[in-house]
């Protein structure tokens, strides 16, 4: 492919393509990231917020022991800590991982507690 130069300047080689190319890609993910930050941040506060009021209810409180919602709650503690102090600077990886770990425990709970509720209706 024969390249030609238009305006100032030479025509790109190969390989200064190539890295042209890599850093624009990684412009992209960055900013990707930048987008998914906020998201992932808001998506995990939601997750505690949601999960401590629905771990109240007297349908959860059938499906796990007082020990086990004790210790989940210690965990959303810790979350919900971290999301105000180090969580600021954290990226979007960091919120995903810790909203998976906290699914993790509590999906298993949210599910039976909300078969319970849809069951008596």
């Amino acid at each position: 492919m024969q390249l030609k130069t238009v305006g100032p300047g030479a025509p790109f080689t190969k390989e200064s393509l190539a890295e042209a190319k890599r850093k624009l890609e990684g412009s992209d993910k960055k900013d990707r990231e930048r987008r998914r930050t906020p998201e992932l941040k808001n998506n995990l506060e939601s997750y505690v917020y949601a999960t401590k009021e629905k771990l109240e209810i007297p349908e959860f409180e059938k499906v796990s022991t007082q020990e086990e919602r004790k210790t989940f709650v210690e965990k959303l503690d810790e979350v919900q800590d971290w999301l105000y102090m180090d969580g600021e600077e954290a990226i979007a990886t960091e919120f995903q991982e810790r909203l998976d770990s906290l699914k993790a425990i509590g999906s298993p709970i949210s599910l039976l507690g909300a078969y319970i509720m849809t069951s008596r209706s």
